[in-house]
This record gives structure tokens, C-alpha cells and sequence, in this order.
């Protein structure tokens, strides 16, 4: 059974819809020399602001997914294509949870596609082939440490940065990075790069020397 952590933020721009945004995505967490490798926000980067998070991204259902959670739950406002970023009834987010921790209409490799992604694609910041050797395990927690904690949400929903009432379903990987791949990843850190290496601590406090951190 996969795991999730869920977030939630009550402050909401959309009060009259009656409707909450849910967004499930995965965040992968990658470990070297005692510290982790977190990207910059490229939206932030191009606007002159340094903002920290793990890579990661949104998951994706199947056709199949995506029609029974729109007829069986009636999810609507899909935002991409199959992405699980959609609208949904506060009534049926119990059923949503639990469809989520059991369903198999969920892409597989989500963790490796988005680290290719902002890595490789987006940050140029390893090759494909130097990518292709990191694994990914997910994380499993004890559902104690599973609950649904208040958190501020910004999302870029038609290219505005909007406030919106969602619920943030997070799966957490482990990565597995072979050590010419991690000497890799620490030459190109730094805190005018696009990745930098942060102390536990340091994302506790919500910021390193040079930059905010967000979930």
C-alpha cells in the first residue's frame, strides 16, 4: 500500500465554489555528505528569488482513473490532462484518500520522471544517462505520522499566483544516487545555482543562508 502525507491550508481565494483543490504529488528526497539537494523554483529564479523545495512533481492517473474519479466522486477542473490536480467536494475527500492509498491507476516511476525532469530537462543540471542510474524507494511512515496539518499553498493556476483551499497529497521517495552522480550533483550546488545542499536544520527553520525553503 503507497503511502501519502496530506497537507491541508484553510485559507482559501475560491469560498463561493464550495469545492477544495486537491493536487497529489511526489518529492523525492536526495541525501549527500549528511545533507539534501534541493532545487531552486525556477518561476522564483527568473523573478530574482531564491525558493528551495525537493524535486518533485504532480502524479498522474489513468483514463480509467481519471473517469471514475469524476463520475463516482465527481472530481471536475482537471488542470493537465491526467494530473491529479483537480476540484473536489470536501464531502469526498475520505473517499478520495482511500481511493489513493489503494488504487493501481496511478502512473508508475512518478518520482523518476519528475527527477529526470527538473534535473535534466529543466535545470540541465545532469545527463539522461547519469539520471537513469538514480533509484527510487518509497518511503513508508506509520500512519501516526500521517496527518492533515494546516500549510499555506501557492499555486500558478492560468498564470497567477493564487492562494487557493487545498489539500496536498505528498509521496516521498529515497533516492539512491551512485557516487559520480552525487560529485556530480554536489559541484553543481551553491547559492547562486539552481540546486543547493541544505542541513536538516536548515529546513526546519524554513530557510539556508541564501534562500527560503518550502515543502
Amino acid at each position: 500500500m503507497l503511502v501519502f502525507l496530506c497537507y491541508k491550508n484553510r485559507m482559501s481565494s475560491e469560498k463561493g465554489s464550495g469545492l477544495i483543490r486537491v493536487s497529489v504529488a511526489t518529492r523525492c528526497c536526495i541525501k549527500i555528505d549528511n545533507r539534501y539537494a534541493l532545487v531552486a523554483s525556477l518561476n522564483d529564479f527568473r523573478r530574482g528569488v531564491r525558493s528551495l523545495s525537493p524535486p518533485g512533481g504532480g502524479v498522474k492517473t489513468t483514463d480509467l482513473g481519471r473517469r471514475y474519479l469524476a463520475t463516482e466522486m465527481g472530481a471536475k477542473n482537471f488542470e493537465k490532462d491526467n494530473d491529479l490536480r483537480f476540484r473536489l467536494s470536501p464531502a469526498q475527500l475520505e473517499n478520495f484518500a482511500d481511493w489513493l492509498e489503494n488504487t493501481s491507476e496511478l502512473e508508475e516511476n512518478a518520482a523518476a520522471r519528475e527527477f529526470h525532469d527538473e534535473l535534466v530537462s529543466e535545470r540541465h543540471l545532469l545527463t539522461s544517462e547519469e539520471a537513469r542510474q538514480v533509484t527510487f524507494t518509497p518511503r513508508q511512515a506509520p500512519e501516526a505520522a500521517l496527518p492533515w496539518v494546516e500549510m499555506p499553498m501557492w499555486s500558478y493556476l492560468g498564470g497567477v499566483l493564487k492562494l487557493v483551499n487545498t489539500y496536498a497529497f505528498e509521496r516521498i521517495y529515497d533516492a539512491t544516487v551512485p557516487a559520480q552522480v552525487e560529485a556530480r550533483l554536489a559541484a553543481a550546488a551553491g547559492p547562486e545555482a539552481l540546486l543547493e545542499l541544505v542541513t536538516a536544520q536548515e529546513i526546519r527553520n524554513g530557510r539556508s543562508l541564501y534562500s527560503t525553503i518550502t515543502n
